[in-house]
């Protein structure tokens, strides 16, 4: 019998996951079937890896902070649970191609040159 394919489950598969846009297809035991049915986060670290849950995934986004007027921007992180958020300074280049690989699948590239109205201002995590 195949074991439960969330890292570190000791536990026999007994269903099979898909995720909603079927790009993830893994077999997983009974609990972790019902917490991923569920809308619990989760990762996956490949085509063929192992699903992520709990605390083996990165800490969730709390809050950041976009801001800049030069040749770039300052992207600011805040992480949930943790006291100390990290800067890193993005080329606009960097930006433009960051923001593409965020967009979700459903969704298309912002126009070239469009800008957002709200850069700057900080943003809630609604989780």
């Amino acid at each position: 019998m195949t074991g439960c394919q969330v890292l570190r489950c000791p536990n026999p598969s007994a269903d099979r996951f898909v995720s909603a846009d079927s790009r993830v297809t893994a077999l997983v035991c009974g609990e972790h079937k019902r917490a991923l049915d569920a809308g619990e986060r989760w990762d996956c670290t490949g085509r063929e890896g192992s699903i992520l849950m709990g605390p083996d995934l990165a800490p969730a986004l709390a809050d950041y902070l976009v801001g800049g007027r030069g040749n770039g921007v300052t992207l600011t992180i805040e992480r949930m649970d943790d006291d100390h958020p990290f800067s890193v300074w993005l080329s606009h280049a960097e930006a433009a191609r960051l923001g593409e690989l965020l967009i979700a699948p459903s969704g298309s590239p912002p126009s070239q040159g469009q800008a957002d109205p709200e850069s700057g201002r900080r943003r809630r995590d609604a989780r």
